[in-house]
């Protein structure tokens, strides 16, 4: 009987506690338990003395156009629901701090939702012209595939969680993290880390010759935020390595998973410091201090690149290669504005266009409802000069129309009398690279 009465009196211990615990939550209904969530939510973002770096990665592009891309920012919030913004998007979003709006909400689970335009909507701007978009060919409207409403994702309380967030975008599906800021770090981004960072833009050339102790190798501008690295293999074969995504950290160009070049494993380019006077950079990579240098020419020339872009047009769409935009020169994409011709569509090289020795180069434009030619192009001599040691040379056959200001400076180019270097980028594009500087390049694909 006393053993009997002892589990009673621990049971009614038990029962009690229990009903102590459902009393409580008896008494707080699941809107109220949210709400107290959001607020703790809240506290942690704004407590945050020297903000937030945030690495956002578009998951949009990935299923349809297999495009893989990462973007970082910086975010400082504040209790009036405002939130201050640097991003590596461009050199102004680097550079400019910008304040906008966001807010904590209840949905399935709780999120952040950024309410007014900063810097985390331009990678999801339909116009493909603000959003820089990688598919601005499929008619606009995806921009990078990226979010600017995210759940918080931990699966944690809000009073567990560390110095680490983990989001996931409510529309997209995006990852993103949240890593609290130093001191230090807070400094570096407000000193213009970012756009120090961008220093591969910096050096004009379109030819980059990277050296790593011993190890040569060389950058091409590569496309969907990855970067192109080529090295000569001990058969003295040039070999092309295409980047993961990266993203940009103060004075530093992060990958998001590491990569192999030439025997050498690359996570990150860091310390990166630009010299204005030499056109050159400084920077470690792995630990082992490295140069960046401007080239004019690669360190292995493709000679008969010329060749095969120019006996691919027969059998390519239309017979046609086409950019979505002009000449980028002296780092300055469309430097000519050709985008700013009426109704503009595509630049093309549109092979025996005039007759079977007469191509056509110029702009392609939408009339009435239809693609056509624009009134003023150049009639080029079917088939350039090819040169031994790679290059390709225009001639002009004849000019037709008054040319805007856009067109007759791409025009003065593409006849430029030292020709053009060809970089092969895949099966349907190629780059046509200034042979006089390396400064002035356009991108040319087909369906």
């Amino acid at each position: 009987m006393k053993k009997i009465f002892n589990l009673s009196v621990v049971l009614l211990f038990v029962m009690a506690g229990c009903q102590k615990k459902d009393e409580y939550l008896l008494n707080r209904t699941p809107d109220e338990r949210l709400t107290d969530a959001l607020a703790q939510y809240q506290n942690i973002l704004t407590s945050a003395q020297y903000g937030w770096k945030v690495i956002v990665y578009p998951k949009g592009l990935e299923g349809v156009y297999g495009i893989k891309s990462a973007f970082s920012y910086f975010m400082q919030f504040k209790d009036a629901n405002t939130v201050t913004q640097l991003s590596d998007f461009d050199t102004t979003t680097a550079s400019v701090p910008k304040t906008s709006g966001y807010r904590l909400k209840a949905l399935q689970r709780p999120s952040i939702e950024f309410d007014t335009y900063g810097y985390i909507h331009l990678p999801c701007d339909p116009d493909p012209a603000i959003s820089k978009s990688p598919v601005a060919s499929e008619g606009g409207g995806y921009g990078w595939g990226s979010d600017f409403d995210f759940a918080f994702a931990d699966n944690k309380a809000p009073a567990q969680l560390g110095d680490t967030i983990r989001l996931v975008g409510n529309f997209n599906s995006s990852p993103a993290i949240m890593v609290r800021a130093t001191k230090a770090e807070y400094d570096a981004f407000y000193a213009q880390g970012l756009k120090n960072a961008m220093v591969l833009d910096k050096i004009l050339n379109y030819f980059k010759k990277i050296t790593v102790g011993s190890t040569v190798f060389e950058s091409t501008p590569g496309g969907y935020r990855t970067i192109t690295f080529k090295y000569l293999d001990g058969s003295n074969n040039l070999n092309t390595i295409v980047s993961p995504p990266y993203y940009l950290t103060p004075n530093s160009i992060s990958f998001v998973s590491p990569f192999t070049v030439n025997g050498l494993v690359i996570k990150s380019i860091d310390n990166l410091s630009f010299n204005a006077a030499t056109n050159t950079a400084t920077c470690t990579i792995n630990g082992v201090t490295s140069t960046i240098a401007g080239a004019i020419a690669s360190i292995k020339t493709d000679l008969t690149a010329p060749q095969r872009w120019f006996a691919a047009l027969p059998t390519n769409f239309n017979k046609a290669w086409r950019s979505d935009a002009g000449f980028h020169v002296n780092g300055v994409d469309d430097a000519y504005g050709v985008k700013t011709i009426p109704n503009f569509y595509q630049y093309w090289y549109w092979y025996n266009a005039i007759s079977s020795t007469v191509d056509y180069f110029g702009p392609m434009v939408i009339s009435g409802g239809s693609l056509a030619n624009a009134t003023y192009y150049s009639r080029v001599k079917s088939g350039p000069t090819f040169t031994v040691d790679g290059r390709a040379i225009f001639a002009l056959s004849a000019n037709t129309g008054t040319f805007p200001a856009s067109v007759t400076n791409t025009t003065n180019l593409f006849y430029n009398t030292t020709g053009f270097y060809f970089v092969q980028i895949d099966n349907v594009t190629y780059d046509m690279v200034s042979a006089t500087d390396a400064k002035s390049w356009i991108r040319w694909w087909h369906n």
